[in-house]
């Protein structure tokens, strides 16, 4: 057993950042039952919900502990070779798809803090060289040319 601990953990393979033994199904489960927990458990009592375990927000963290993940630099790794990086990164997403919602909340400062870490970028406000066809703007003169100061339409009218 600890010549295969060694052999894991100082050969670095891929596949070896999340448990070897992980089918694609066993993986669908453990991400289904992560976005399961963190809803949390309640039951009904008059028509109100009374929770035994509160609701989480997903995070990425979370996800990673939930597959066996030992640090994020795993998981991210993971999610470029490993075996079944497909399916961790439709959840990853998921958890990005909860993010963006609390955009719409009132004080969405942290959602966009994290967006902004998780590579989104902000659109700046359209400005003219970005319209299509790119349009000029010229200028006509139209009257007479502005008084630099008082003393100069002054003049004019003496």
């Amino acid at each position: 057993m600890n010549i295969f601990y060694a052999n894991r953990h100082f050969n670095h393979k891929i596949d070896n950042f999340m448990r070897p033994y992980l089918t694609a199904g066993d993986c669908t489960a453990l991400i289904d039952a992560y976005f399961v927990q963190i809803k949390g458990k309640y039951y009904n009592l008059k028509g109100k919900r009374v929770y035994t375990r509160q609701p989480e927000s997903p995070t990425f963290t979370g996800l990673a502990s939930a597959l066996g993940f030992n640090s994020m630099q795993d998981f991210e790794a993971y999610m470029v070779k490993g075996k079944h990086a497909d399916l961790v990164k439709r959840a990853k997403l998921k958890v990005e798809v909860e993010y963006e919602k609390r955009l719409q909340q009132p004080s969405a400062t942290a959602a966009m803090f994290a967006l902004r870490v998780m590579g989104w970028k902000e659109k700046a406000a359209d400005t003219a060289a970005e319209l299509p066809g790119n349009p000029k703007i010229q200028i006509v003169d139209a009257g007479p040319i502005p008084a630099g100061n008082e003393k100069d339409v002054a003049d004019q009218y003496r």
